[in-house]
């Protein structure tokens, strides 16, 4: 019983705690797109890692798909501070 009413009376966590702990972001990105998310030699991924604190990468690639699965993890603020839309589209030739 005693069980029960901890659970019941269990801290809700505060915004700062909540936006520190980690998520994870997962998108399917075409080839091209994940080439300009990498940059040459790794470089747009890399500024994106010191800009914002997260860990992102992009898979490898698998012979006959066409798309690679783009991952960023980090604190719900600076997942939240990727925009991987403004990165992405002006590199490519609509």
């Amino acid at each position: 019983m005693e069980d029960v009413v901890a659970q019941e009376h269990a801290e809700v966590p505060t915004d700062e705690e909540y936006a520190a702990s980690q998520v994870t972001f997962r998108a399917l990105v075409t080839t091209k797109e994940a080439g300009v998310i990498i940059g040459k030699q790794g470089k747009n991924v890399a500024d994106l890692r010191d800009q914002t604190g997260v860990k992102a990468g992009v898979s490898k690639v698998v012979p006959g798909v066409h798309d690679r699965v783009l991952t960023v993890t980090g604190t719900l603020e600076s997942v939240s501070k990727v925009n991987i839309r403004r990165l992405v589209v002006p590199h490519l030739c609509l």
